[in-house]
């Protein structure tokens, strides 16, 4: 009887009421429990908060946030909520209402890259122009940016200043360049506002955000405004004195401008703009095609021509008066101080006039050649001295490509100019040889050697060492790969070449050779063992002394040599004797990847480590 009486007497414990078991509960229950919280707790900024994160880390979205259940007081904290945003990164349902008209609280939510804030906050917030603009300048994702475009008042689009910034920011989060943006949100309408469209700040913002495009929308006022045309070429080129009105296009200081961001501007700019030098030639500069729009009168200037042709690179003479093409003095200088080529404008009689003509010869570094007078391109002591300057045989007269010391002189100066020697010529020794010594890589060459020649072993021998002399480029063709059947069973010959290309000639080798042991262990030699990886591997990679004799030769210097051991057969590496000869001799390019036979069984790498320092010390 006596405890019953203290039990009733005593007071009932109330989990729900005591702090630390209600956080226990948040926390085994991904924040649910706080429903069941005391009252007093329910207000609790800690608990709620945990209550909160339990709930964000658990992703129980299908749940009933327990924002629901915190206190009233706390759903309109506006520091509160802003911090279960930025821990969460999510806005919690069942916030107070008067929040989402808070100007300021919706900022700073904005600011949190949340989409639900647009569909949150109090619709009359679009209407108001000051947070408009205050909520795009905040803005820093793309996808509530366009949703936001959705809800705002469209009437407040018409207001340049918020229009304004609304562009800027599509420029800064680099919305689509194309007109649909435009069209999605009204402003390409020029009658609904002639305010946005004689704005010169909101029609730029526009044009970047389409590419330009914007430009045609704007108000005629803006065509007569220099610094809006000037801005507009600035941004995207030929777009300005197009649709300039023309008090612009015969304003000569502006054009001078224009022209100097966009040559080709030129084209739109007055008649009598056209045909002055100093506005001519600043459009040349900024774009050499701007050439095409020089006024003709131009064109018989002397002085005007000479310094076109510095600034467009010598494509000014074509455009130039015949009188001047013809004028030798006038030519004669052009072609000495700027580039040879440009002979190809010249008058037909200043190509066949000899200091003319080797002037530009100079001056292009043979390449003018092509343009000269055919009586010219056959004088043979002519011909001879351009060669020797860089000219191409292809330049040349055909009498003259059959002319040996003509085509000696020209594969000396350049041996790829051999393709274009006469056939009687492309069976000469010294010829062909000379041409390999001066070409950039033998391809141009080597195919083009007469047959008769591939078939004679002295020549075959000297191609190869002058290959080898001469060749960085080790995967060009090979003379080898050109010689006879004859000649590629010959032992010595195939060794020369298999010698002279680390062993990948070895597979232009007769085939009776390839199967060869001693010639195969020969080729491992001269070879240094770099053949290996070319011989046939279901045979003779299986043969110890083969391989063996191969990684002997291996330089250890270059780890790249280490690559023929990737060609041995497997089989090899469980023989106990193979494996400790190959640790002997090259233990420092066993392939590491390699995990077969005795080569993963660390003991042997150990007994062959001993017996060479056994060897090393007696």
């Amino acid at each position: 009887m006596t405890s019953s009486k203290n039990f009733s007497s005593t007071k009932e414990y109330d989990p729900t009421t005591d702090r630390d078991a209600v956080l226990e509960a948040i926390n085994l229950s991904r924040g649910i429990a706080l429903r069941y919280a005391d009252k007093r707790l329910k207000a609790d900024r800690i608990l709620v908060l945990e209550a909160i994160k339990s709930f964000a880390r658990s992703k129980s979205y299908g749940s009933a946030n327990p924002f629901r259940y915190a206190d009233k007081n706390l759903k309109s904290n506006y520091q509160f909520v802003l911090e279960i945003i930025r821990t969460t990164g999510k806005i919690p349902p069942h916030i107070d209402d008067s929040l989402w008209s808070d100007h300021k609280f919706v900022i700073e939510v904005i600011k949190g890259k949340s989409m639900d804030v647009v569909d949150y906050l109090d619709k009359k917030l679009w209407s108001d122009h000051k947070f408009v603009i205050e909520a795009f300048q905040e803005m820093n994702d793309q996808n509530i940016f366009t949703y936001s475009l959705q809800k705002i008042d469209m009437k407040l689009l018409m207001n340049p200043e918020v229009a304004i910034e609304v562009l800027k920011k599509g420029n800064q989060l680099d919305c689509r360049h194309d007109m649909e943006f435009l069209c999605q949100t009204g402003l390409h309408c020029l009658s609904d506002d002639e305010r946005l469209w004689s704005n010169p700040k909101f029609v730029i913002e526009a044009m970047k955000l389409s590419n330009g495009e914007a430009f045609e929308y704007a108000h005629e006022s803006l065509l007569s405004d220099k610094d809006f045309v000037l801005e507009s070429i600035k941004l995207f080129k030929r777009i300005g004195l197009r649709y300039g009105i023309e008090s612009l296009k015969i304003n000569r200081e502006f054009v001078l401008d224009a022209v100097k961001e966009e040559g080709l501007e030129l084209e739109f700019a007055d008649k009598r703009l056209q045909a002055d030098p100093e506005i001519v030639l600043t459009a040349i500069k900024s774009n050499s095609n701007a050439i095409d729009y020089v006024d003709k009168s131009l064109w018989s200037n002397r002085k005007f021509v000479l310094e076109a042709i510095k600034v467009a690179d010598g494509r000014a003479l074509e455009y130039a008066d015949e009188t001047l093409k013809a004028d030798r003095e006038f030519v004669l200088k052009v072609v000495k101080d700027t580039h040879g080529n440009i002979l190809s404008h010249a008058d037909k009689i200043l190509k066949a006039d000899r200091e003319v003509v080797f002037t530009a010869i100079k001056s292009s570094k043979g390449q003018a050649l092509q343009h000269a007078d055919e009586n010219l391109k056959t004088n043979r002591e002519f011909v001879l001295k351009a060669l020797k300057l860089g000219a191409s045989l292809r330049d040349v007269g055909k009498s003259l490509c059959s002319d040996r010391e003509v085509v000696l002189t020209a594969v000396k100066s350049d041996g790829n100019n051999f393709k274009y020697a006469d056939k009687s010529l492309k069976a000469d020794r010294e010829v062909v040889l000379e041409s390999m010594n001066h070409a950039y890589g033998n391809d141009m060459v080597l195919g083009n050697v007469d047959k008769n020649l591939w078939a004679n072993r002295k020549f075959v021998l000297e191609a190869i060492k002058l290959w080898h002399k001469n060749t960085q480029n080790r995967f060009i063709e090979h003379p080898f790969q050109f010689a006879n059947e004859r000649l590629r069973s010959d032992r010595e010959v195939a060794l020369e070449a298999i010698k002279s290309t680390n062993g990948k000639a070895f597979l232009d080798t007769d085939p009776h050779l390839r199967a060869d042991r001693q010639f195969i262990l020969e080729a491992i030699k001269v070879s240094n063992g770099l053949v290996l990886p070319y011989v046939d591997k279901n045979i003779f990679n299986a043969d110890p002394e083969v391989v063996l004799t191969a990684i002997k030769l291996l330089d250890k210097k270059n780890f790249k040599y280490s690559l023929p051991l990737r060609c041995v057969d497997e089989s090899l590496w469980s023989k106990r004797e193979f494996v400790f000869e190959v640790i002997k001799n090259n233990i420092d390019y066993i392939p590491c990847d390699i995990e077969v036979g005795l080569l993963s069984d660390h003991q042997v790498r150990i007994t062959a480590l001993n017996q060479i320092l056994s060897t090393k010390e007696k």
